[in-house]
């Protein structure tokens, strides 16, 4: 507490009063705690957003001590990372920490453009649930030459559910910190609104018929408009679930109502 004297203006009569030293406290509207709150929220979405764009995610590993990383759907271990909207089938993703303890980790769900890059869509848009969640089911290696931690997540779970189909991205790190990255996942929800039909033959063209074979595709959409084929149409062939030779930018040869 401090003493202050106070003069009146006549400068006769002296008053002492006691002043805290401590900061008044401020009680701020209810509307304007809620702007802020949203202002902040917005803020923190447009900064994380800001950080993958233009980025092309793919599958990588990016610490020494991550190994065996595994994504497919739940129950079937050679399937491809792809899961029917509202199926109720879940995607297993596992990998091994050779370090023996527990860490820390993290993941966070980016939808992706047709590109693999990441999409305008706020997180909000496409995730019901959490945006952030920790990756807390794991296990300890038992008499094995080498100490492990195996962890394990399911997706969706009870933390978070994808809204939308499309290209979607799993990264994982460390310490709540996204900048710590250790691996980065590809999969993909589907929607069944096309019917495709798929014939595999004898390559036309003479110099492949030994070594290739030719895929023809026909797209059948009652149920979705689409009003440029050329440019709204991505389809992409892949060996195997291979990326390093997938064949991409096929454009339509055929277009008719």
């Amino acid at each position: 507490m401090k003493k202050v004297q106070i003069k009146d203006t006549t400068g006769i009569k002296t008053t002492e009063s006691y002043f805290s030293n401590r900061c008044p406290t401020v009680v701020l509207p209810y509307w304007f705690r809620l702007m802020l709150l949203s202002a902040l929220f917005l803020a923190f979405m447009l900064t994380s957003a800001g950080n993958d764009a233009g980025q092309v995610f793919t599958d990588h590993v990016f610490s020494d001590n991550i190994r065996t990383v595994r994504l497919h759907v739940k129950g079937w271990e050679m399937s491809y990372p792809v899961i029917e909207a509202g199926s109720g089938d879940q995607l297993l993703l596992s990998f091994d920490d050779l370090d023996g303890d527990v860490k820390n980790y993290q993941y966070r769900i980016i939808h992706c453009n047709a590109d693999w890059t990441a999409s305008s869509l706020f997180s909000s848009d496409y995730i019901d649930g959490f945006d952030e969640n920790p990756v807390d089911d794991y296990r300890f290696s038992f008499n094995t030459f080498l100490p492990y931690t195996h962890y394990s997540l399911l997706l969706p779970n009870h933390s978070l559910n994808l809204k939308l189909s499309g290209n979607y991205v799993i990264k994982v790190y460390r310490d709540y910190d996204p900048e710590k990255v250790i691996l980065t996942r590809r999969f993909m929800i589907s929607e069944n609104t096309v019917a495709i039909n798929a014939r595999v033959h004898r390559p036309r063209l003479t110099r492949y018929y030994e070594t290739g074979q030719q895929v023809s595709l026909s797209i059948r959409h009652p149920r979705l408009t689409i009003n440029d084929p050329h440019s709204e149409i991505h389809v992409s062939v892949m060996q195997n679930g291979r990326i390093d030779n997938r064949v991409e930018g096929i454009r339509p040869v055929y277009i008719r109502d």
